[in-house]
């Protein structure tokens, strides 16, 4: 019995040193992939962020305009009627620009 665990031993031992490079390989790759997956994730919570930074300055810039509506008799006391109506009309705009600008661009092309 002992001769057999010393053939086994002698069997493992000739390919130890090919699986200790195998698993500092497997290991390496795997640091790799979550280097690779923890990019991909930042990148995403960074384009969330920016997303919730631009909602903050659009806030910041359209509160002082939404407290002046507010003063106005029509809006006394009606907040969100003043900010829907205030995003109405910057839609309105934006789509006004773009009806007037699509023509000169489509006799350019």
């Amino acid at each position: 019995m002992a001769d057999d665990d010393r053939v086994l031993t002698r069997a493992w031992r000739h390919l130890e040193r090919p699986v200790r490079i195998l698993v500092y390989l497997l290991i390496a790759l795997t640091l790799v992939m979550i280097y690779h997956q923890s990019e991909y994730l930042v990148v995403h919570l960074f384009n969330v962020l920016l997303l919730f930074v631009f909602a903050a300055i659009i806030a910041l810039l359209l509160t002082p305009v939404i407290d002046r509506m507010e003063m106005l008799a029509i809006f006394k006391g009606r907040r969100v009627l003043a900010v829907l109506l205030l995003y109405v009309v910057i839609l309105g705009l934006i789509a006004g620009v773009i009806a007037l600008v699509t023509p000169a661009l489509i006799g350019q092309a």
